[in-house]
């Protein structure tokens, strides 16, 4: 029961619990994948420049 209970106030799970009605929804996850994808572009243009 002690481990249980550490998991319950790991901040890591309680992070996933906020951030799982966002994936449901699906259209702030598609946008965050299309910025994540616009910086990694950017970052790599930096390097080569």
């Amino acid at each position: 029961m002690e481990k249980d209970h550490i998991l319950d106030e790991n901040p890591h799970q309680t992070y996933n619990n906020v951030a799982k009605p966002q994936e449901q929804t699906g259209e702030p996850l598609s946008g965050s994948k299309k910025v994540k994808q616009k910086n990694h572009s950017r970052s790599i243009k930096t390097r080569e420049g």
